[in-house]
């Protein structure tokens, strides 16, 4: 089967439970329409409002000539179609489906962006005759009229022999030892648990819209995204499942996640238990499932053991940025011919950009590669950055398996490991070999052996980059603001820097929102300090919201010719320390 289709029918079955950067916007465009074949481009506009399919190979492309709220309807009367709605970056934003027997016409309410690429993949079957219409027709509802709602939680707990717990929202709190909920923040805190609940999220907005396009609108505020932080030693354990069906330990639908914290997942196997016989069997289960965007910054996860054709952490787009991830234990040896083994890591787009990344591969069947033995598998898109660091344990032999493909075999990416939509850094810090653990791994990287070891198809790099950051004083950026390195940090977290705001890059922002850390080029800086100028000639900003709780500095002008109607949200516990800082810049309007 082939990966994308493997995965967005994935996505389709147990997602939507009723689903350095990878390269620039040109670049994806290009690279995911070379995956597809396109019938038609619908804009909106007449005569280019919707096609008829009768070919279920045929991907339709939508890039609207006016931006705003769209009726996407999908209709037939002589089959069952499907189709997943991606974004550019193959980040799937909804799915539209119709089923034998159901009613014969489906529609949502999807929010488009002019100058941006959507794409109906067809995800439907191939037993009957196919024929459906597809229509992108402009709507009356206009994207301010959503009405913005945090996201929803349960943790429920299905034991066999014990029988069924289940806990929605603020009762989570009360009821699940370790774990904090607060809706206000959308932020899910595991603190030293131990436990085996089932969390499952999901956001139902009115309209459908991919979060990033939505950023920046005036009267609209972003689509919320949900925090998942841990705090010291948990651990998930002796988890249940249905008689068919393993549940993840979260269970995301429509709605970014981020994991961050400092603390530590230990995931491990279980026992599932026959209620009748009372009879063990080893499984295991995923980490996550999501159909939206998943972004680990920060904790360690450590993963027992994967087996049973079990993807651990699959998502529409699978980021990595900082912490650790291991898995002790990896085999597919039990699996039959006929089975699907699902990669450690599966997403649309797959982007490695950080942290470390620890696997023991213990036994392997790979006879056929599109079934078994890829690790990491970015359909779509793959990128692996040198800041990544990467050790796998595995036998030579096992290698030797997969046909001489050892990239392949560690990447996927439908074999295209040399195409632009697959960019794995020459310096990317890829350790292929028997014994590969964490500290041989760090052994490498910290220059105690410097000898490049290269046997039949494994790679040890030799490309040992500097740890240290920029030297005090120098200038960096990320997407929204400039700053200047008013403290060094270090690429392996050790040493947080820190940095001041000296400039905000789009002076017609309406709004700005400066954060308690940003992360450049793999090192960590706390924001302490705005500089002169920082805001100048940002006219028409009208909220700044400071989540920072380190400021120590605000310098006079910082907030020059910004409007006295511009509001600054700080945080509670700042607000009376900040406005004085504030006020003393010559900041003239409101502070809450």
């Amino acid at each position: 089967m082939k990966m994308k289709k493997f995965l967005c029918g994935l996505l389709t079955a147990t997602m939507i439970f009723t689903s350095s950067s990878v390269v620039n916007t040109k670049r994806v465009e290009a690279a995911l329409e070379d995956h597809f074949d396109i019938l038609t481009t619908l804009t909106g506009e007449a005569g280019k409002e919707e096609v008829e399919v009768t070919d279920r190979g045929k991907t339709i492309k939508v890039s609207v000539a006016e931006s705003g709220v769209y009726n996407v309807t999908l209709a037939s009367q002589s089959s069952a179609p499907a189709y997943a709605l991606l974004s550019e970056k193959a980040k799937l934003i909804a799915e539209f489906s119709l089923f034998d027997g159901d009613e014969d016409e489906t529609f949502h309410q999807v929010y488009f962006k002019k100058g941006k690429n959507y794409y109906f993949k067809n995800m439907s079957g191939t037993n009957n005759a196919y024929k459906c219409k597809l229509s992108v027709k402009k709507s009356n509802y206009e994207i301010e009229d959503e009405v913005t709602k945090h996201a929803s939680i349960t943790a429920f707990r299905q034991d066999c022999l014990e029988g069924n717990h289940s806990f929605n929202g603020n009762n989570i709190n009360k009821e699940v030892k370790g774990v904090t909920w607060d809706e206000k923040t959308d932020t899910l805190t595991f603190d030293n648990y131990k436990g085996n609940y089932v969390f499952e999220i999901s956001y139902w907005p009115i309209i459908i819209a991919d979060s990033e396009d939505v950023k920046g609108i005036e009267d609209v505020e972003d689509y919320p995204v949900f925090t998942i932080k841990f705090i010291g030693e948990n651990t998930f354990e002796n988890m249940e499942s249905g008689q068919d069906y393993t549940y993840p330990i979260f269970k995301v639908a429509n709605i970014d996640v981020n994991f961050v914290g400092d603390g530590t997942v230990n995931v491990k196997k279980y026992n599932h238990v026959n209620p009748t016989t009372a009879e063990k069997t080893e499984k295991n289960y995923s980490f996550i499932q999501s159909n939206s965007t998943v972004t680990f910054d920060g904790p360690t996860v450590n993963v027992d053991k994967v087996f049973d054709g079990a993807g651990t952490f699959i998502a529409s787009i699978l980021k990595v940025k900082s912490g650790e991830i291991n898995v002790k234990s990896y085999s597919a040896a039990k699996l039959s011919t006929s089975s699907i083994y699902r990669p450690i890591f599966l997403a649309n787009n797959l982007s490695l950009e950080g942290g470390s990344i620890f696997i023991k591969v213990e036994e392997q069947k790979a006879e056929e590669l599109s079934a078994y033995g890829l690790i990491f598998e970015g359909d779509y898109f793959l990128n692996v950055t040198d800041d990544m660091i990467i050790g796998v344990d595995v036998d030579e032999s096992l290698l030797i398996e997969v046909d001489n493909k050892a990239l392949l075999y560690l990447y996927g990416c439908e074999g295209k490991n040399n195409s632009e939509d697959c960019t794995i850094s020459e310096k990317a810090k890829v350790f292929a070999e028997k014994g590969a653990n964490k500290e041989k791994v760090l052994t490498y990287i910290n220059g105690e052996k410097q000898d490049n070891t290269n046997k039949g198809n494994t790679s040890v790099t030799k490309n040992v980059k500097s740890n240290n950051g920029p030297k005090v004083g120098t200038k960096i950026s990320d997407k929204k603001f400039t700053y200047k390195v008013t403290k060094a940090g270090t690429k392996d977290g050790k040493k947080i820097g820190e940095v001041s705001v000296t400039g905000l890059k789009n002076k017609k922002a309406k709004k700005a929102t400066i954060k308690g850390t940003v992360k450049i080029n793999g090192v960590k800086y706390k924001v302490t300090s705005i500089s002169k100028k920082a805001f100048k000639k940002c006219k028409k900003l009208k909220k700044i919201t400071i989540k920072s709780k380190t400021i120590k500095k605000i310098a006079k002008g910082a907030f020059k010719g910004v409007s006295k109607k511009c509001v600054i949200k700080t945080p509670k516990a700042k607000k009376k320390a900040y406005k004085k800082l504030l006020k003393k810049a010559g900041f003239k309007g409101k502070v809450k």
